[in-house]
């Protein structure tokens, strides 16, 4: 009897513990943390089959809830919890509860906006795209804090810690703001940022997950889940591209119009972002300098040792990018420097291009926000110079030399006064 007493009063005490622990839990969850309640379990002591012994096993619960509230920005919105989908047809604010999907037509615009981490993050969902306020159907995420685009595009702006999915993309929104694209006939998933971070990763057809990429201001990442499917020539998936390739992206998935209203929103926050006319209009060349290791791997090195030894040769590694919305056609380039006391233009030879001439010529030209890298030699007829520190300057679509051309040379650009390149400076020779 007194046994039975004392195995009471243990399995008494044991569920007053869980209980007290229990109630803890609830009013001191983590930050941001799925709350955990602890539950009591019967289960057999393998020393005595016929003795239930009290255990506490842990069984994680969904994030709490997340409130997000919807706003008409411009006609017409529809939202709702499944279809068929409600027409918001006031401008006041409505509750926007998780798993409701918003859809808007061209012209339509909704602000869905919600406290996250102390600040309100504002999501502007436009232009014939759907969201929902969830994780996507295809993710193993059940709840928390994300939402799917489903098809279109819609901005993100202080939504730290927000997890934003595409059928073939996920993004981390580290800072504050992004605009992403999804277009389901393509599958392409776009992320374009123009201030804070943001963490990208790809999803392939067959639903896993590949490495993270960190996206700065200024910078853009497209995927799609099959890499040997087209995507836009010469423009590489998966990886951070600067903005100036971004004419490249835009043309060939027509995004003009969605970049157009990610425009509004980012001018109205005051942050920097790719004018539309600038990614359909007129070219716009840019040329960057290195200097390259002529022992290194790609390096044309029977090319320049045919120039003579006598002549002071400085290997460069061009960088010329179109910034532009359209090609540009043939153009040279040329280079100029020395010493503050010896600045002159001097020959420039291009790969597989006459090394008797002073300017390199690209005759094939280069498509929207294409982008083509040219070994070079800047060449310096007096070896004297050799032995002391150097700059040079590259210019692209060069006047130089030329006396019958337009004030633009051969290139008609959207901006002229962008075509000279960093200023290259060269060691004395050791």
């Amino acid at each position: 009897m007194n046994l039975i007493v004392k195995q009471f009063k243990q399995r008494w005490m044991l569920s007053v513990l869980a209980l007290l622990i229990a109630m803890l839990a609830c009013k001191f969850p983590g930050a941001n943390q799925a709350t955990q309640v602890l539950t009591l379990e019967a289960t057999t002591d393998n020393n005595n089959p016929t003795s239930p012994v009290d255990t506490i096993a842990v069984v994680p619960t969904e994030t709490p809830e997340l409130i997000f509230s919807i706003q008409r920005q411009a006609a017409q919105v529809l939202f709702g919890p499944t279809d068929p989908l409600g027409e918001l047809t006031t401008n006041d604010s409505l509750p926007f509860a998780e798993g409701n999907l918003v859809t808007t037509d061209p012209q339509g615009e909704a602000l869905i906006s919600g406290e996250l981490d102390g600040q309100q993050c504002r999501i502007f969902v436009f232009s014939n795209t759907q969201l929902r306020k969830s994780a996507c159907p295809e993710s193993a995420l059940t709840s928390g804090n994300a939402s799917c685009l489903e098809a279109g595009s819609a901005v993100f702006q202080n939504c730290a810690n927000h997890l934003v999915m595409t059928p073939s993309g996920n993004a981390q929104l580290v800072g504050t703001w992004v605009q992403v694209f999804y277009q389901p006939d393509q599958r392409m998933s776009a992320y374009v940022v123009a201030d804070g971070r943001v963490q990208v990763q790809p999803i392939d057809e067959h639903g896993q997950t590949g490495n993270w990429t960190t996206l700065q201001p200024g910078e853009f990442y497209y995927t799609t889940p099959v890499l040997t499917e087209s995507a836009v020539p010469g423009l590489p998936r998966r990886q951070a591209i600067s903005w100036d390739r971004l004419p490249a992206l835009v043309q060939f998935y027509d995004l003009t119009e969605w970049i157009g209203r990610g425009v509004e929103q980012a001018t109205r926050s005051g942050f920097p972002y790719r004018d539309p006319k600038t990614l359909t209009g007129p070219a716009d060349l840019i040329v960057s300098v290195e200097l390259a290791d002529p022992n290194a791997r790609g390096f044309p090195l029977d090319w320049y040792n045919r120039l003579s030894a006598n002549y002071y040769k400085i290997p460069v590694l061009m960088r010329i990018t179109n910034r532009g919305g359209q090609s540009t056609g043939k153009f040279k380039l040329s280079a100029e420097g020395g010493t503050a006391e010896s600045w002159f233009p001097r020959p420039l030879a291009g790969e597989g291009q006459p090394q008797e001439g002073y300017y390199a010529f690209v005759n094939e030209g280069i498509s929207p926000g294409g982008e083509l890298l040219i070994y070079g030699m800047i060449v310096i007829v007096d070896p004297a110079l050799a032995s002391q520190p150097l700059n040079f300057v590259i210019t692209v679509d060069s006047c130089a030399g030329d006396e019958f051309f337009n004030d633009f040379c051969r290139v008609q650009e959207a901006d002229e006064g962008n075509n000279s390149s960093n200023t290259l400076a060269v060691p004395p020779r050791g």
